[in-house]
């Protein structure tokens, strides 16, 4: 699991699709969501890591509107 060096403790699989890993971890004594998403095979290097980074600021926008209509999403 990538987690560019951060130290997670407790961390348990909550779900495993065909584009993420969604795992429920411990860090620094806060209970947190950790996605990773998985790299295809099949696609160019460069065009999954381009695919792959504007799918999470996508999923970062999203989350950022419904926090601003007081919906509750992880932060």
């Amino acid at each position: 699991m990538e987690k560019n060096d951060i130290s997670f403790t407790e961390e348990v699989l909550i779900y495993h699709g065909a584009e993420a890993k969604i795992f429920g971890c411990n860090y620094d004594g806060k209970e947190v969501v950790v996605k990773i998403r998985l790299s295809k095979s099949y696609r160019i290097p460069e065009l999954d890591k381009k695919i792959n980074k504007q799918r999470i600021l996508q999923e970062s926008r999203c989350m950022e509107k419904c926090t601003k209509k007081g919906i509750l999403v992880p932060k």
